[in-house]
């Protein structure tokens, strides 16, 4: 990921334009009310989006009605994790929120007129599934653009690094309940854990009705020729956006 803090957003975002990117996503770290303040500077990526016609999506965060209205001055997608527990928002991400602000989240960055990428998270509360249920059914009152599953993927210097990543069964769960649910463009992360596990769980994602996978492995290349499936690549963009190959 790039620096993009402070003067050195113009920089890079007019360094990949001339390199004839399409777009870029913002992201980063939350502030202490759960959003991801993309949205400080505001004014400056307004006239990027203008001068170069990127099409521009972030990661949002929980955000009230008017940082909603901040970011509709720019983004084409709003990325939102959504939570279905109370728990896993307080115990795991240790902020002060519940799964009410993720739904008035949700409505607010609708109501801007944001097209909505939510992603669930699979595994989040220490490997099991808790809340992802919830969480799809809070989506479904806001008819997203695409839904994307995440993957806990267990990290080395978290409080977290020792628990194991959500079975694949239950992942596989997740994804035929979204299937079932959303008649829009399903995603598969790049954020889900790596070797057999990701070539098994790919597999298994495809035969549960998956669009799209972000870094596909090899073996879903393989069922997808097995199972007589079209595959459209499409370098050097985000799994979370709707856009033409």
């Amino acid at each position: 990921m790039l620096d993009g803090s402070d003067s050195k957003l113009r920089f890079e975002v007019l360094r990949l334009a001339n390199k004839g990117a399409k777009g870029i996503l913002l992201s980063g770290g939350s502030a202490a009310d759960g959003s991801v303040p993309t949205y400080e500077q505001a004014d400056v990526i307004q006239k990027l989006k203008r001068d170069t016609g990127l099409k521009l999506s972030a990661h949002t965060g929980i955000v009230n009605s008017s940082q909603a209205q901040a970011l509709a001055g720019y983004l084409d997608m709003a990325l939102v994790d959504v939570l279905g527990d109370n728990e896993t928002i307080h115990d795991i991400l240790g902020i002060n929120a519940c799964v009410q602000d993720y739904e008035n989240s949700l409505n607010h960055l609708s109501s801007a007129g944001i097209p909505l990428a939510p992603h669930i998270i699979v595994g989040l509360h220490n490997g099991k599934l808790k809340g992802e249920f919830r969480a799809l059914e809070l989506v479904k009152k806001f008819n997203p653009g695409v839904v994307v599953i995440v993957v806990f993927i267990p990290t080395k210097g978290t409080a977290l690094e020792g628990v194991a990543p959500p079975e694949l069964e239950d992942v596989v769960k997740v994804i035929t309940k979204a299937r079932e649910m959303f008649g829009v463009p399903l995603s598969l992360s790049c954020v889900r854990p790596g070797g057999r596990y990701r070539s098994m769980l790919d597999m298994y994602a495809i035969l549960g009705g998956i669009d799209r996978i972000a870094v596909p492995s090899r073996k879903a290349y393989t069922i997808c020729r097995e199972l007589g499936l079209n595959i459209v690549e499409i370098p050097k963009m985000c799994c979370s956006f709707n856009i033409s190959p």
